[in-house]
């Protein structure tokens, strides 16, 4: 009887792993979960009976066992290639991974998708962080925060201006001066303070009253204003949209400028900088195209 020999999806799984560097950019490139990536090697580990990477902060580097096992099933699956007509090894995808916050995700990114060049982005992933990157890799980052993030290239898209958003119950009768805006129960999240606004309203000395409630996120903030929970101070480009649709009214005229920014983040050494050039021309219009556009500082 013959022996049985590894899959051609484990000896996949190694071959992406070792060029990746990483357990989970290998599941991204191959669409499998990073607990499958971790079967496929400890599978493999066990057929060669010895360790194929060792992990060396967060990167998972091959032995060399497992640079010899690669430098002859790459040849071997070239050649399978070659008899089927196509490869094998499955190419990368040209598709972006973008991650960004959800607020931006929910409100900014996702109403303007239907204007996007097909396929430009392959997948969306969220998370309320500011830095970047976020705990998952991706290619490419649309953030609002302060920039220069370690690591990175950036580019800032567009400064930012908060303002006091609210059901339109609490809008009954014009515009509210900022000391009776001070007197309602207030929202928060933890990337805007009050004390920004008040401080452009002229009210910076006096003691800011400390918010009813504490969301993670800007858009639970948002969400929780429109049901009328209270006023969130709110970046005006993911708001806007409520606002036209009369679920939110801007209870003052006043905007504060806001200390961070939306920028584009992506790694120097990306084999993607087709399509995150792409991505930044998209970008760039869009916000310019945002009325009114806050050019960066």
């Amino acid at each position: 009887m013959d022996t049985p020999l590894p899959s051609l999806q484990s000896l996949r799984v190694l071959d992406a792993a070792a060029r990746l560097g990483s357990y989970a950019r290998a599941a991204e490139e191959l669409g499998l979960t990073h607990g499958a990536v971790s079967h496929q090697i400890r599978a493999l580990e066990a057929w060669v009976n010895a360790p194929l990477f060792e992990k060396a902060g967060r990167q998972m580097t091959p032995t060399s066992t497992a640079l010899g096992l690669l430098a002859r099933t790459r040849t071997a699956i070239g050649i399978l290639g070659e008899a089927f007509g196509h490869p094998v090894v499955r190419r990368q995808t040209q598709g972006l991974v973008v991650a960004t916050t959800p607020g931006i995700a929910r409100f900014w990114l996702l109403p303007r998708l239907r204007e996007l060049p097909e396929g430009l982005i392959a997948s969306i992933r969220t998370s309320s962080s500011l830095d970047a990157p976020a705990e998952e890799p991706a290619d490419a980052y649309l953030r609002y925060g302060p920039g220069g993030w370690p690591a990175l290239q950036s580019e800032c898209l567009s400064a930012e201006t908060v303002a006091p958003v609210a059901h339109p119950r609490f809008k009954k009768d014009g515009e509210l001066e900022p000391e009776a805006i001070m007197s309602l129960p207030l929202l928060a999240s933890p990337f805007q303070t009050w004390l920004t606004w008040f401080e452009a309203a002229g009210l910076g000395a006096r003691q800011t009253p400390a918010p009813i409630l504490e969301l993670s996120d800007m858009g639970l903030v948002i969400d929780a204003a429109a049901l009328g929970l209270g006023v969130a101070l709110a970046p005006r480009k993911l708001v806007e949209p409520h606002v036209r649709r009369g679920e939110l009214v801007r209870l003052a005229d006043l905007e504060a400028p806001e200390v961070y920014g939306y920028h584009l983040a992506w790694p120097p050494t990306t084999k993607k900088s087709d399509a995150i050039a792409h991505l930044r021309t998209w970008l760039r219009a869009e916000f310019a195209a945002d009325a009114p556009s806050q050019p960066c500082g």
